[in-house]
């Protein structure tokens, strides 16, 4: 059979839809009222409707949230039932004069916490703030809660100091305070309203990547520039971070600086931010903050999570467990963690544990709801997904509240990362520890590109879970040890910057469609698609129950806004906070997620929601263009190019059978009567898995036009190559051709045969070019696309000067690029600024200088490329070779970069307003950094030369020895048709 048959084949084996869980049953037992209740839900498989009922032991008819409530009250009446399960056991092991060292968890008001925090998030876009916004949230938020904690713990603590109870912490951000106390005392305090739980203190507990990035698809993220720039991580645990280490020099604070180092901590910092470029960490350019405590001790780790709250940060890591007195029971830190994550807005991402050889539980603090917690799987030497396996270590026993942990999995398998010691790095072993750092610095590369995820950890948990689409045991969907999947960071970025995850805060009130809480998204027919939703649980007085306060359940269907019709899918549960339903849509359009409250006993509580399309977000192989001779005259997509070359790049599939799928859209209208080119295929769409393109794959008449767009990769998971032949014809000018690859599993059955598809390259196919006069500093006057707009202001015509920028309102002869003239001078795009020469001879011999341009027809089809090809800096004829081009389109006013080999040895490359509009500073364009403008804001980079080979010298934002004819991309996106006053940068390496 051949390969595209074999793939239709599969196709046709894709199932509809999963309608995630069926009916689900749980016991609940209320020991203070001496009750216990049987809780049943009954989904419709049809409508997806869901009815529920909960009956006592003689079987009558029970209200949950009563006896919840009455369990509560009766919790609080009855002082034994204050005393944690380990401090009960550990009581009847001690004299009465013994002093027990004890953690009390203070009863406050949940309600008027979530108010403060919902006061100051509500009513903001919280997708698109800035630094300076994001941090300025935070801090008021926590300032807000720990004024009121504050308020709760200081008197209390000066109350023990009376009673002659030497008090070890008294917490300032957090409902705790530390004593020792005899049992006795224990008892009489058990007795105090304010005293919601006595825990004995903890007083055990210990620590629990060159194929990691491409398991994770993390490398390809860093390809596009990100790689955490300006997010905060705290790594949580005894060891201390050395602020000295070669290669994590990126130490933003740290708790104990007179802590000891540790081998441990150092690894687990290098799977986030290490910077060696043999083990890259997920997110080198994230800061970091060492939260280290003293020992595992109570008070001592309190004490470093109190400060974490002090600092701003945005996601912690945890790779320690504490102990759990040989139960499956949430503990103290449990519920401390659950407090920190609702209410100070962080990200919490914890170990599972290495308990799978063992008793297998998950351990604590990863039991929490509120946490996300992260199991292990091998990747087998690579960053091929065949043959990944969970490793046998990694705990995955759900604790005593039923909550499905872990949430994901990560690569913790035979690791290489840093040490504490010279050579700084090296093999560091296998765990759970060395997985949660990883979904920790994906994380924060999403962050990057999506503030919301930064504010709401239920928006982050339902990102990680929704795009963790590398399944490794059990079902896709969810299951016992992998949760929802391996790691995808590709996905979880793609996600994130797209805006497909979404923070709403609901209450009682806010299911008023029809009894439901409904947001709609758009779908793509036959896209694998899953939904997540997140929210969070209290640590209140409400906690001990193992009961959420919210028990939410959603349904996918199709249509605007609705509540009931064509059922797609759905998700629910009783003891989870998330829900999670994967489904393959019927039809592309507009989708409503019905949220049902099946039970809120709350008044308020924040909610994640993300929705992920696996083959168009897990897509991390590329095709991209060859250009080996950029100066030849219908180089690149130009009619008449008989070998336009393009390259497969699937490092992930080495030596797979591959296919290269193509198709072409948008005729040229040459003007009034102009025909549809006779080559208008009909159009290829991002929906991969069910477009008609796959099965009507044909070729231009009377000619090939493709050749090699079939065959098998060689052991790097490359082509040598595939052409597309453009033919010498005007009709063709305009049109837009797409390449999607599919790479196919060697030997696995139908259904399981697609490996991976590409990234779509899209192309428009352009006019012969215009050569333009060279000359030393001269320049030369453009058209634009019509509706072409730059920072507020609409242009006609440009100027183009031979000094590699383009100006607005009239020329530029000046060869010295500065920061100064840049701000102050005429609105400029520097796409290669420096003393360039074209009038002289490059390393190819005559440089070009051209033009290719679409300026009739409709607004949105109208561009101009312009193109410098084998420039020599001024006095390097001869020796000096650079190539670049520029695209501006009409419509939308994108302005797209591309540079080839270049080897100028430094050069401003960005855009600004000009005229002393734009006060910005340089920023660092392409190692994740500032994503947008601002309004009338520049974004620039001076680069510099750093990596030299033969006479190239590669500007540093390439990150790569060569670019092997291959062009990187720096779009300028218009965050507004309408105002055209700041831009979104977005960055391809190829």
């Amino acid at each position: 059979m051949n390969p595209l048959a074999l793939c239709l084949l599969c196709l046709a084996l894709v199932p509809a839809l999963v309608s995630g869980q069926g009916d689900q049953t749980r016991t609940l037992a209320f020991p203070a009222l001496g009750a216990t209740a049987t809780e049943t839900k009954v989904v419709d498989p049809v409508t997806g409707d869901i009815v529920g009922s909960a009956r006592d032991a003689a079987g009558h008819l029970v209200d949950v949230s009563a006896l919840r409530a009455a369990e509560i009250l009766a919790r609080a009446a009855d002082p034994d039932l204050k005393l944690g399960h380990q401090l009960q056991a550990h009581l009847t092991r001690v004299t009465p004069t013994t002093r027990v060292p004890v953690m009390l968890w203070l009863r406050f008001d949940a309600a008027a916490l979530d108010d403060h925090v919902r006061n100051i998030l509500d009513g903001r876009d919280l997708t698109k703030l800035s630094e300076a916004e994001v941090r300025k949230l935070e801090a008021d938020a926590g300032a807000r809660v720990a004024a009121e904690i504050g308020n709760l713990t200081r008197p209390f603590g000066r109350m023990l100091d009376r009673m002659g109870l030497a008090t070890r912490l008294v917490s300032e951000v957090s409902p705790v305070v530390v004593a020792d106390a005899t049992p006795g005392e224990i008892r009489s305090l058990a007795q105090l309203a304010v005293v919601d739980t006595v825990y004995l203190e903890t007083r055990t507990g210990g620590a629990t990547n060159t194929d990691a990035n491409a398991t994770h698809r993390t490398d390809r993220v860093h390809q596009y520039g990100v790689k955490g720039r300006n997010i905060r991580i705290a790594i949580m645990e005894d060891g201390r971070i050395s602020g000295g280490h070669a290669y994590l020099n990126n130490l933003g604070g740290t708790f104990r600086p007179a802590g000891a180092f540790s081998d441990h901590v150092h690894a687990v910092a290098g799977c986030t931010a290490s910077r060696y470029g043999g083990e890259l960490g997920a997110a080198p350019d994230s800061t970091l903050w060492s939260a280290n405590f003293e020992q595992y001790v109570g008070a001592d780790i309190i004490a470093a999570g109190d400060w974490i709250a002090t600092q701003n940060v945005d996601i912690s890591n945890l790779s320690f467990y504490v102990g759990d007195g040989g139960t499956n029971q949430p503990t103290f830190f449990d519920r401390y963690f659950e407090y920190h994550s609702r209410y100070y807005l962080d990200s919490y991402v914890v170990a599972a544990g290495n308990t799978g050889n063992t008793h297998t539980r998950v351990t604590s603090p990863a039991r929490a709801w509120n946490v996300i917690s992260v199991g292990s799987h091998s990747d087998g030497g690579n960053g091929n997904w065949t043959g990944d396996v969970m490793a046998s270590s990694s705990g995955w026993l759900d604790p005593s509240t039923g909550v499905e942990k872990p949430n994901l999995a990560a690569n913790g398998v035979s690791l290489q990362s840093l040490t504490q010691t010279n050579p700084w790095h090296g093999g560091v072993g296998s765990g759970t520890s060395y997985a949660s750092p990883h979904v920790a610095g994906n994380l924060a590369n999403s962050m990057v590109v999506n503030s919301a995820i930064r504010i709401s950890p239920e928006a982050a948990m339902a990102l990680m879970m929704a795009t963790a689409w590398h399944n490794i045991e059990g079902s896709s969907r969810l299951s016992e040890k992998d949760g929802a999947g391996g790691l995808h960071g590709l996905a979880a970025f793609r996600t994130a910057k797209e805006n497909r995850v979404r923070y709403e805060t609901v209450t009682a009130s806010s299911f008023s469609n029809n009894g439901y809480y409904t947001t709609t998204i758009n779908l793509t027919a036959g896209e694998r698609t899953r939904v997540v939703i997140a929210w969070g649980a209290n640590s209140d007085s409400g906690y001990n129950t193992q009961v959420l306060d919210a028990d939410l359940d959603i349904a996918i269907y199709e249509g605007n806004n609705v509540t009931s019709g064509t059922y797609r899918g759905g998700s629910l549960s009783f003891n989870n906070n998330f829900e999670i339903v994967e489904f393959t849509p019927q039809i592309t359009g507009l989708h409503t997620i019905r949220i049902n409250d099946y039970r809120f006993d709350g008044t308020s509580e924040r909610v994640g929601i993300a929705w992920s399309r696996k083959y168009r977000d897990i897509s991390s192989y590329k095709i991209r263009e060859r250009t080996d001779d950029p100066t030849a005259a219908n180089a690149g997509p130009s009619i008449g190019n008989p070998d336009f070359t393009m390259d497969v790049d699937a490092a992930m599939c080495p030596n797979a059978t591959y296919i290269v799928a193509p198709s072409l859209t948008r005729p040229y209208f040459g003007g009034p009567g102009a025909a549809y080119s006779p080559y208008n295929w009909q159009p290829l769409t991002y929906d991969a898995l069910t477009e008609f393109w796959l099965f009507d794959v044909q070729q231009f008449p009377a000619f090939d036009v493709w050749e090699n767009s079939i065959g098998v990769l060689n052991s790097a998971g490359q082509s040598s190559g595939f052409n597309l032949f453009l033919e010498n014809d005007p009709s063709l000018i305009g049109l837009t051709v797409y390449h999607i690859g599919i790479t196919l599993e060697s030997g696995a059955g139908y259904a399981d045969n697609i490996k991976e598809f590409s990234e779509v390259l899209t192309t428009r196919v352009l006019p012969a070019a215009t050569d333009k006069t060279r000359s030393d500093d001269g320049h030369f006057v453009q058209a634009l696309p019509a509706g072409f707009s730059f920072f507020s202001q609409n242009y006609t015509q440009c100027y183009v000067n031979m000094n590699g920028n383009i100006t607005f309102g009239g020329p530029s002869v000046d060869y010295s690029e500065t920061t100064a003239e840049l701000l102050s001078g005429r609105p400029r795009i520097a796409f290669l600024w420096d003393d360039l020469n074209p009038a002289g001879i490059g390393m190819q011999g005559t440089p070009v200088v051209r033009v290719r341009e679409i300026l009739t027809g409709p607004a949105d089809d109208q561009l101009v490329v312009i193109e410098f090809a084998d420039v020599p800096i001024y006095g390097g004829s001869g020796s000096s070779s650079n190539t670049v081009r520029v695209t501006l389109f009409g419509y939308t006013g994108e302005i797209k970069i591309e540079h080839l080999n270049c080897s100028t040895s430094d050069a401003i490359v960005g855009i600004s307003p000009g005229n002393g509009i734009s006060s910005a500073s340089e920023i660092d364009l392409t190692s994740s950094g500032q994503r947008s403008s601002g309004s009338l804001n520049a974004m620039f980079e001076t680069f510099t030369g750093t990596t030299c080979s033969g006479s190239f010298c590669f500007f540093d934002w390439l990150d790569v020895d060569s670019l092997d004819s291959h062009w990187n991309e720096i779009r300028f996106i218009p965050e507004n048709l309408f105002t055209v006053d700041s831009y979104r940068m977005e960055l391809d390496k190829k």
